[in-house]
This record gives C-alpha cells, sequence and structure tokens, in this order.
C-alpha cells in the first residue's frame, strides 16, 4: 500500500507539473508581445554647420507591440527587443553583411570632451549596446532607420550604431545604385517577426525611398 501510495503521489505530481507547464505556456502565448512592420515616413535632414552641413535622407521603419486583448490578461511589455537588417538583391543573395539595427532615440554612442577648450563629441564604443535594444510596451510604437542617403557624396549606406564612428559612411554597409529587398528581424525574448520592404536606391537623390514589398 506504501508503495501504491508513493506511485500515485509521483504520477499526480507529474501531472501537475505538466498541466502548470501548458499553462504557462498559453497565458504567456496570450498576453505576450505581438510586433506589427511597417514602412514609416521617409525624413529629410541637415547635418553639421553651414556651409559645411549635409542633407541627409533617412528611410523608418515602424514596430508596433500589439498584444491579443483578454479579459483578466494583463498585456506584457516586449523587453530587450532587438534585432538585424539584410540586405538583398532582387534575386535574394545577401550584398553586404548583416547589420544590427539601431532604435531612433537611442542614445548616440557620444561622449562630450573638452579639445582646446572647445567641447567635442567623440565617438564611444562602450555605448554601442544602448543604441540596438529597446523596451516597447503594448501598443506603443518605436522606429528603426535601415538605410540613409548622402547628398554629397552621393552614396547611401546602411545605418547603425556602428555607422557614428565612420561619420555616418560605413564602408561595410556602402550601397551601389538599385534596388534591395530590405529583410528586417526584430525580436524579444519570446517573440520574433520578419518582414520585406523595397529600397530603390538610384542616382537621383530624390528617388531614394522605402517601400512595400
Amino acid at each position: 500500500m506504501i508503495w501504491a501510495d508513493i506511485a500515485l503521489g509521483l504520477v499526480m505530481a507529474i501531472v501537475s507539473a505538466f498541466l502548470s507547464a501548458v499553462f504557462a505556456l498559453w497565458y504567456q502565448g496570450r498576453n505576450g508581445p505581438r510586433f506589427t512592420i511597417a514602412v514609416g515616413i521617409t525624413t529629410d535632414d541637415y547635418r553639421g554647420i553651414p556651409p559645411r552641413s549635409r542633407h541627409v535622407r533617412f528611410t523608418h521603419i515602424t514596430v508596433v507591440n500589439s498584444p491579443r486583448h483578454y479579459k483578466l490578461v494583463p498585456r506584457r511589455t516586449a523587453y530587450a527587443c532587438h534585432g538585424w537588417v539584410d540586405f538583398l538583391n532582387m534575386e535574394g543573395r545577401q550584398v553586404v553583411p548583416r547589420m544590427p539595427i539601431r532604435w531612433n532615440g537611442a542614445p548616440e554612442p557620444l561622449k562630450p570632451v573638452l579639445t582646446d577648450g572647445d567641447l567635442a563629441l567623440l565617438y564611444d564604443p562602450s555605448l554601442l549596446r544602448s543604441g540596438g535594444y529597446i523596451d516597447i510596451p503594448p501598443d506603443r510604437s518605436a522606429t528603426i532607420s535601415p538605410a540613409l542617403r548622402l547628398e554629397k557624396p552621393n552614396a547611401a549606406f546602411g545605418w547603425t550604431t556602428e555607422s557614428y564612428a565612420h561619420g555616418w559612411e560605413h564602408p561595410t554597409y556602402a550601397l551601389s545604385f538599385g534596388q534591395y529587398r530590405v529583410r528586417v528581424t526584430v525580436q524579444t525574448e519570446d517573440h520574433s517577426v520578419t518582414e520585406e520592404f523595397l529600397l530603390t536606391n538610384p542616382e537621383d537623390f530624390d528617388g531614394f525611398t522605402l517601400a512595400e514589398m
């Protein structure tokens, strides 16, 4: 009888643990982060001090965290969101190495330094990580800029936190004239989504655009 009771208790413990795990997975799937990714507005900016300022065009992608609505189930923030961008030609071949995304609005990897009495901003590689991770609460959004185009020189580049170390012209992510499939992946601890967009990079500066595929 004792062994039967022990066996029964063991079976009940295993079943209880199994049901708890199933419930936890069900609960997590109900209130967990859910990303939607869409093209944002392309913006123009001027960087630097005239007459040396440069005309820059940024493409934008908006990432929204939209968890499902369920009664009595609190919706969760997407923590430590990060991801990467793959630039492919129209046949699907990768043309530059995979690039980590940089969240717009994240701290710039620059630190103020006094040089001969003047304040200058110098690139600080110890701040690289801060640009690649962000928390997105439910029904809130964040944006990334996968690529930019400089009017002078007339060239386009992928945009990532390391671009600050190259005066925004990161040679690893230089993009020739043409069209590209831009594959964007964003993930958090238990959710990931990938979408593709069409980047048009003609010789004409004004034609530099990002659109839905």
